[in-house]
């Protein structure tokens, strides 16, 4: 991003550049060759941090952008919490599609939350569309399905048809977490074959499985083939004792919500074998 500032005598440039985990500044004089920093970070969100305060602290400084639509608003958290608060919505979704890939910082769950709150579903569903559209932030993505799930199954239904196969950075037990308990509500369980062929993690694939059974429907064959597929899967793993606690308990909810409740004490009373 390049911005200008003009003095009484003379003109400033400060140009600021972002790339993976490295930023670049250049600044001085107009029509000098100007000064250099270069900024290194441990990861992307510690340097889009960065990145975002430097040209807010710019913008208010009085710095001006040769495109007139970008202010220091623009870069400046406060002003999205006031757009959600006078309901300006349209305002809070073009404030983070201005942020591009970081989007994620600037509170996508709380833009749909507001929306819903204010019945405006059309507009929340249509906003989680365009995530999906462009890959970003699928944990927040399959987390508002599965929040939308009740209020509307068949978008919902749509909405998780076309999420991408495999995520890319991405919280794999976080996404298929979720994922699984909004195929689960929407009736979608017959699905799950070809979703697990997508998981190459054993540990994520019993996961997902046993996060199918969030139901607290009436025992089919489906979800007891489900349950068993899970169970024969944690034979081929070795985990330390406070993930296989974890995942017994997990096994023994998704036993007892299809009702099989002789497995769901039996697995707990293995789990408790693991507990520290």
């Amino acid at each position: 991003m390049y911005l200008h500032k003009n003095e009484d005598t003379y003109s400033k440039f400060w140009k600021i550049e972002i790339a993976d985990c490295h930023v670049n500044i250049l600044y001085g004089k107009s029509m000098n060759k100007g000064r250099q920093i270069h900024k290194n970070f441990d990861n992307k969100l510690q340097a889009f941090k960065y990145y975002r305060n430097q040209i807010y602290q710019k913008l208010q400084n009085g710095y001006q952008s040769t495109e007139d639509k970008i202010k220091s608003a623009d870069f400046d958290d406060n002003s999205f919490n006031q757009y959600i608060q006078n309901r300006e919505f349209e305002q809070a979704i073009q404030w983070i599609n201005l942020l591009g890939e970081f989007s994620e910082l600037c509170y996508e769950e709380k833009l749909i939350n507001a929306l819903l709150l204010d019945n405006k579903q059309v507009e929340a569903e249509r906003f989680i569309f365009g995530k999906i559209k462009n890959c970003l932030n699928l944990q927040i993505v399959v987390r508002q399905i599965r929040n939308l799930s009740s209020m509307n199954p068949l978008m919902s239904r749509i909405m998780i048809g076309n999420l991408p196969a495999k995520p890319e950075d991405t919280d794999l037990i976080e996404y298929y977490t979720h994922f699984a308990i909004a195929q689960s509500r929407m009736g979608m369980i017959d699905a799950s074959e070809k979703t697990l062929l997508n998981i190459e993690n054993i540990e994520v694939k019993i996961i997902y499985l046993a996060n199918l059974l969030d139901t607290y429907y009436v025992k089919s064959d489906l979800q007891t083939g489900i349950l068993n597929k899970a169970l024969s899967l944690l034979d081929k793993i070795t985990l330390n004792n406070d993930k296989m606690f974890k995942l017994l308990i997990l096994l023994s909810k998704g036993a007892r919500n299809i009702k099989q409740h002789q497995l769901a004490v039996t697995l707990f009373e293995n789990a408790q074998k693991f507990s520290s």
